[in-house]
């Protein structure tokens, strides 16, 4: 929380060093730390959640993260209940190999530039 209050404080300070007025203005009506949820369906409304480019920019984070929380799963049967909880090694490879093979498959894609938006926008009109 230190840590928190010393980087609000250093922002807020360059903000009002670079704003001035129109920063003091924001910093009224804005909360610091907790967001106000008045309004916030409005400004969700028009955006649209754009996949491809979650995918295209985040794939390792969403790989590595599914991966290592199913790690964590086989983990904590192992120390809480044994290796006799474990599935067979069967079981885990069916999962895995598929994911590693999409994830490879991402790789690829993107390597050669076969996710690119401009790629796609050119299809399109095409």
């Amino acid at each position: 929380m230190l840590f928190y209050a010393a980087i609000i404080a250093a922002e807020e300070e360059y903000l009002d060093d670079k704003f001035d007025a129109e920063f003091a203005t924001y910093r009224a009506r804005t909360n610091r730390i907790l967001p106000r949820l008045p309004g916030l369906l409005d400004t969700l409304r028009p955006m649209q959640f754009n996949w491809h480019r979650v995918l295209v920019k985040d794939y390792n984070q969403i790989f590595l993260s599914v991966l290592f929380l199913a790690g964590l799963v086989f983990w904590d049967d192992y120390v809480n209940s044994g290796a006799d909880t474990l599935p067979p090694l069967v079981h885990a490879l069916v999962f895995v190999v598929p994911w590693i093979a999409l994830y490879l498959l991402v790789y690829v894609l993107k390597k050669t530039r076969r996710l690119d938006d401009n790629r796609r926008q050119d299809a399109r009109f095409a």
